[in-house]
């Protein structure tokens, strides 16, 4: 059986000018006829439980699924800014968790610069590698994105 999806991400642009809200967006996937609705975490204005609670809802209302939920992290960044990438990876792990969402989507990140390379790639295995182990204490499974749209 195939499932049917849309993602918010395809709408970023309209809900960045506010031209189009999350409840806006399921309401589309709604009048698609698609079976889910995918989220990315940058298309959400407001994190707090009382605001998650309403696009819980809406799912409901719309008789939607959620089907990925997705943060943008670059573990691949100096050691030094690995506490903020792995801060985005912890939010997302609870936003997706009270979502119901069946996968947190994340990215591994590029290196700073071409000499940096191995050690950027250790960096994101370890930074990947800690996001699953705190997404596997609330059963969540982590997808690992493979582009980055970074040359």
């Amino acid at each position: 059986m195939i499932r049917i999806s849309n993602y918010s991400l395809n709408y970023s642009r309209l809900i960045a000018q506010g031209q189009m809200s999350i409840f806006d967006f399921l309401a589309l996937c709604r009048k698609l006829d698609v079976d889910g609705a995918s989220l990315h975490v940058q298309n959400l204005p407001d994190l707090s439980t009382e605001y998650l609670k309403r696009i819980r809802r809406a799912y409901l209302d719309h008789g939607l699924s959620v089907t990925v939920f997705t943060v943008s992290t670059n573990f691949g960044v100096p050691q030094d800014r690995q506490k903020a990438e792995f801060a985005k990876a912890l939010e997302a792990i609870r936003v997706g968790t009270f979502l119901g969402a069946p996968l947190l989507r994340v990215f591994a990140g590029s290196p700073p610069s071409e000499a940096d390379r191995q050690a950027a790639f250790d960096r994101a295995a370890a930074g990947i590698r800690r996001a699953c182990e705190e997404a596997a204490q609330v059963g969540l499974p982590v997808g690992l994105q493979n582009h980055n749209h970074l040359a």
